[in-house]
């Protein structure tokens, strides 16, 4: 991940993102210009088969250091809401970088 904080100490970051779907809001904690962690803070979901999503994706990301995933096999929408929310989050650490 580059052009994204590279202070020593962890630093988190909230995203969010939303449909009439799924919504999610997580907070990404970042460390070298690495993603160490995501944690996700709220998340509602109309469909129960979406559930395993919210903990594969977070894992996928950090593993890969992507956001460039596949998704969760019939929970399209919930996986994509994720990585949107990621997004919003790395955006949040840019800025405040300049």
């Amino acid at each position: 991940m580059t052009g994204v904080q590279t202070c020593a100490l962890p630093i988190s970051y909230v995203g969010q993102h939303s449909n009439i779907m799924c919504a999610v809001k997580l907070a990404v904690t970042l460390k070298e210009s690495r993603i160490t962690d995501i944690v996700i803070l709220h998340k509602y979901y109309t469909y129960p088969f979406a559930m395993p999503a919210y903990g594969t994706i977070p894992k996928r990301i950090i593993e890969q250091q992507s956001l460039d995933v596949d998704a969760v096999t019939m929970a399209t929408v919930s996986s994509n809401s994720i990585k949107q929310a990621v997004f919003d989050a790395l955006e949040k650490a840019r800025a405040k970088e300049k």
